[in-house]
């Protein structure tokens, strides 16, 4: 997200899958993104609706958060987190 200036979690799945979108049609390595939480809600769902847009563009693999919400944590920020149930995982 940082290519956009937007910290992580605040860039939407459309802005997002553009600039992944140039990036496989730039490069003929595989792909590997980070999708943090799946955009939306942070679900199940929303996670596997941009699993599969990744995929339809190219996208060899996918990196996603173990967190509810998408890390914003500092080393002098030590709160405790909510990680996704290991069902979703």
């Amino acid at each position: 997200h940082t290519i956009m200036g937007h910290a992580d979690g605040e860039s939407t799945m459309t802005e997002y899958l553009s600039h992944v979108k140039e990036i496989v049609e730039a490069v003929s390595n595989p792909l590997v993104v980070d999708i943090d939480t799946g955009f939306g809600t942070g679900s199940a769902i929303d996670l596997m609706r941009t699993v599969r847009e990744c995929e339809r563009l190219g996208v060899a693999a996918v990196h996603t958060e173990d967190q509810v919400t998408t890390r914003r944590i500092f080393a002098f920020q030590l709160a405790p987190r909510s990680l996704c149930p290991l069902c979703l995982a």
